[in-house]
Order: C-alpha cells, then structure tokens, then sequence
C-alpha cells in the first residue's frame, strides 16, 4: 500500500486521480461516438504538435478534406460526401484528440509536480500510467492508419487494443486511487486470483466486444438464446473456436461474445456466494452494485426473453399496465426485419432504456407529477393555441402583403411567431427587417412575446411544480397515517394499563384500610 505522510498532498494525489478518471471515461464516451459516427478516419495525418490547432479557414479545410478523399473510405462509401458534411466527422475526431492531448499533458505536469514533493519511488506506478497513455496515442494512430489503405474500415483487432489499453488505464487509476482512499483488504477466505479471475474475463469481454463492434457482427443475429435455429451459428457447420481465423468471422465473434457473457455471470454468482458464505461484509455492498451493474447489462441484452417472461407470468394483467404497454411497443419494433424500409424503426429500441424509469422512486415520481399535469398542460396549450390564432390572423393583415415569407398566411404566420416565442434569432432574423417598413412594428411583437413566452410558459411549469406537490403530499400523508395509527394504538393501549394500575391501587387502599385497627 502507497504511504504518504503529508494528509494535504495526499488529498491532492487522490483530488488528481478523481479528475483524471472522469476525464477519461469522457474520453472513451467520446471515442465511442466517434467510432459510431464513423468520423474515426476523418483525420489522415498524425501530427502530434501542429494538429493541435483545428482548421481556421477555407484552405485549411480544403487541405484535409482533399487528404480524406485519398482513402478508401471517402472513394468507395463516401464518395457523395459534401464538405459540410465532412466537417462534422472531422469534428468528432478531432475533439477525440484533442481530449487525448488534453489527457496527456493532465497526467504529465502533476505528476512532475508531485514527483518532487513525494519521490519517484512512491509513484513509480502512475509513471506506469503514463507510459500506457502516450502507449494508447501510438495505438490510436497504429489503428487509423490501418483503414487509410484497402479498407474502409479499421482493424477490428487493433480497435480491440486500443479499446482494452483505456480501460488498463481506467482500472490502474481507480485501484491507485482506492490504494490511497483506503486500508489495503485482505482476507485468507477470499483470494486475490478469485477477483483476478472474474476482472480478466471482463477485460476478455471487452476484447470480443470490441470486435463484435469492428465487424459489426452484432447484426447478423437478433435471436436469443438460439442464433438462428439452432445454438451454434446458422452459417458455420463446423465451428473451430481455436483458430485465428475464428476471430476474423462475425458470427463466430458473435457466438464468443454471447457464450463469454454466461461465463461471466455464472463466475460472478459463485464470487457472491463466495464472499456471502465467508460473512466478509466489507465486500457487500461492492458485490451487490457489481451484481446491479450485471443485471441491467443482461436485460439490456436479452429484453425479448424478459417481456415474454413477464406475459408468461402476468397474463393479460401485463396490458393492463402502462409500463407494460410501453415495452411491448418496442420490443415489437426490435422486431422489424433489419432490411427494407422499416429498419429505421429498429433504432427505436434505445428507448427501451427509458424502463428504467419505474425502477429508480424519484424519476418514477417525475413522471407520476407529469402525467398527473397533463390535463392542466392541455388547458395552457389550449390557451396558448388561441392566442397563436389571435396573434397570426392580426399579423397576416398587417404585414402578410410585403412579408409572405413569414407572415403570407395563417400558418406562416403561426410558424414565424413560434419561432419568435422561441426568441431563436426573433430580433434580427425578423422584427428589425419588418420594422424597416413598419416602425411601429415592436407594438405588436413586444407584447406578445411577453403574452407567449414570459406568461403562458410559465404556467406550464407552476402546473408542473404544483402537481409535483401534491404529490409529495398525498405520499407524505400515506406515510404518516400507519404512523398515526401505530401512534393511536399505543396510546390505547397505555391507557387501558393505566386504568388498570388505577383499579389495583384501589383494591390494595381498600385491602390497607380493612386491616387497619
């Protein structure tokens, strides 16, 4: 266990490290935006200094957008692509560096700072770290240059390594930080190898899913637990999971990767039986949101077999409930061939994570408080829509006649003030040009967006709030009312002794008073 005798400079060791793990796990969000925007190979130089700076005009724009039109993947999937369109992937990657530069030099300068105060010895590990850092841009860049030539895309194997190096980093920064935050554990009922084991597995994990990614093997099948008809791939009869060239196959990755995530599941139930059998109750609370964490990933990955579950179980109560409704809704459209014109509905089954909705109390209270304001909302939209109405049928007889663009009829007209209700570009974009012509122009749109925008919005969000307080309210009178109860019974109860003790003292001053001479 690192030992620092200075509490203040250990704080900021351990300050550092928070901030370099949220920076990096930034990071590798970031990254995965970009590898799914396919805005990877937008940049085809690795300058390490000079590209630092992003395009500041027309030439400099021209220059990498001419260097993109070199590689395959503009010249066989991109080749329609204008230079706007282009400036939006070359924004993705280059935040993506610029995040990697950013990281680096971060990591660097602390670190020579607290070198000085500590020694080196002490943080030979975080020079570790950093070796792996400027490690992890070599691999970035050793992985773009493999879809600049004959492909139009990168090596998944090499996307893989560089995916397993940032969570490598990642894992060293957090177990440094847990080193210092805490007293070292160690218990002979749980060996080290145990967690080892189940951490190794996981990084594995992320191997095979980085190649599921790479080929984009995750499309070939959406059966579960069956891959097509049968529990090995369809397209593979003979399966031989111990070449090379297996990794290299998308349906053998794929069948990996399902296979791998049992594994991992099963090891974890035998870690938590492990350390709930041993009573080691430091480590609960680690394996429980461990085991949470395994959960949501599962039913994320499997929620067909969920939703029938739950039918199979609840019958046609499950359509009863609204929540229930809503999964089957898109579950059905996870459904969708992933050919034709309908694949695009299948992107909808990201909001399958909204279920989640009903599992944390304070979101589900949210929307309780939402659902309870619709009809108020309903009123408010309703009174909104009218003076919409009022506002454009005045503004079409006033300046429909030398503004048609905006105000030719009555839904250009209700389309313009929307946007000036929005206060989206409303002064220059339209109120000055009509005032041009109509000076006195302002007496108009000055009062109606106060009308539209400083009063009836706000109601929509005094209906919001109240409703969220009665809400809070009616729970917090459920809440109290077994508590009254409780109360009430007790108070009976002490009652009914004291009358009691009251009847004894009696009989015992009668009993006194007999035996009196």
């Amino acid at each position: 266990m690192m030992y620092i005798e200075n509490l203040q400079l250990k704080n900021n060791i351990i300050t550092w490290l928070i901030i370099m793990f949220f920076i990096i796990s930034f990071m590798i969000v970031v990254g995965g935006l970009t590898r799914l925007t396919d805005s990877g190979l937008s940049i085809t130089q690795w300058q390490l200094f000079s590209g630092f700076l992003p395009p500041f005009n027309s030439s400099d724009w021209d220059k990498y957008f001419n260097l993109y039109k070199e590689i395959p993947e503009f010249k066989i999937q991109n080749y329609d692509m204008t230079l706007s369109e282009f400036k939006v992937i070359f924004w993705w990657e280059w935040a993506h560096r610029f995040l990697g530069r950013l990281i680096g030099i971060s990591f660097l300068l602390p670190l020579i700072y607290f070198t000085f105060k500590v020694g080196f010895k002490k943080l030979i590990n975080f020079y570790v770290i950093f070796i792996l850092i400027c490690f992890q841009g070599f691999i970035g860049w050793y992985m773009v240059s493999s879809g600049l030539v004959d492909r139009v895309d990168v090596s998944h194997f090499r996307l893989s390594i560089h995916l397993i190096i940032a969570f490598l980093i990642i894992s060293l920064i957090l177990w440094n930080y847990l080193n210092l935050k805490l007293n070292s554990y160690n218990d002979k009922n749980l060996r080290f190898n145990l967690p080892l084991i189940f951490l190794s597995l996981v990084y594995l994990q992320i191997i095979i899913g980085a190649f599921v990614s790479g080929m984009d093997a995750g499309q070939i099948y959406n059966s579960w637990p069956l891959m097509g008809s049968n529990y090995f791939p369809d397209d593979n009869e003979h399966v031989n999971l111990f070449k090379l060239s297996a990794f290299s196959d998308p349906s053998l990755v794929q069948f990996m990767h399902r296979n791998l995530a049992y594994l991992i599941l099963f090891f974890y139930l035998f870690l938590m039986i492990k350390i709930y059998l041993n009573k080691l109750k430091n480590l609960y609370f680690a394996i429980n949101l461990l085991g949470l964490l395994l959960f949501i990933q599962i039913i994320l990955g499997i929620f067909v077999f969920e939703l029938v579950l739950r039918i199979y179980a609840h019958g046609l109560r499950f359509f009863r409930d609204p929540w229930g409704l809503f999964d089957f809704v898109i579950v059905t459209i996870a459904l969708v061939p992933a050919s034709g014109q309908f694949s695009v509905l299948r992107a909808l089954r990201i909001l399958r994570a909204l279920r989640l909705i009903s599992g944390v109390p304070r979101m589900r209270r949210v929307v309780e408080a939402l659902l309870r304001a619709v009809p108020g909302i309903g009123a408010v939209a309703a009174l909104l829509l009218l003076v919409f109405y009022v506002f454009a049928v005045i503004a079409t007889k006033l300046f429909g006649g030398d503004f048609p663009q905006w105000f030719g009829t009555i839904g250009e007209s209700m389309y313009s003030l929307f946007q000036i209700m929005t206060l989206e570009s409303w002064s220059m974009g339209i109120v000055r040009p009509v005032m041009q012509l109509f000076p006195f122009a302002w007496a108009f749109f000055v009062p109606f967006i106060i009308v539209s925008s400083f009063t009836v919005l706000n109601l929509f969000i005094a209906i919001i709030v109240d409703s969220m307080q009665t809400l809070n309210v009616g729970e917090g009178k459920q809440n109290i009312e077994p508590v009254q109860t409780d109360l009430k019974e007790e108070i009976r109860l002490g009652s009914d002794e004291i009358a009691q003790l009251r009847l004894e003292i009696r009989e015992l001053r009668s009993e006194l008073s007999s035996r009196q001479p």
